[in-house]
Formats: structure tokens, sequence, C-alpha cells
């Protein structure tokens, strides 16, 4: 949760709540049981889902559509 209080500091904008809850964005990018874990010790998909909750802070309205959408060879 460190590393998303480092990159909430970063991109604030006018945009952005100031009090956006990190845990919960955490928990919806499925990283709820790593909260409190060191970044360096996340698997490389726990990393990918990182990437993703730090590209989601600071106000970020895009959509995603068809994330969880499979893929259909």
């Amino acid at each position: 949760m460190q590393t998303l209080r480092v990159w909430q500091a970063v991109k604030w904008s006018d945009r952005s709540e100031k009090n956006e809850d990190l845990e919960q964005l955490l928990r919806d990018c499925d990283l709820g049981k790593k909260i409190h874990a060191n970044a360096s010790t996340l698997s490389g998909g726990q990393k990918r889902k990182l990437q993703l909750a730090i590209g989601l802070l600071g106000g970020s309205n895009s959509e995603l559509p068809g994330l969880y959408a499979t893929t259909i060879f």
C-alpha cells in the first residue's frame, strides 16, 4: 500500500480525491491479501495488478471494457 501512497502523491490532481480508498482499490485489483506486502515480494502477475491499481489512481476515469472477458482464438 505504501507504493500506492507514493504514486497517489505523484499523480494527484484537482480531479483526484485526496482520501481515495487505497485498500479498496487493492481489493478491487485482487490484491486484498497483499495490502501490507512489500512490492518486491509480489509475483509477476501480482506486480501487473499493482501496475493496474497505480494506473487507476488519481481520478483516472478510463473504462476498461472486456478486462475480464475471455480471449477466443
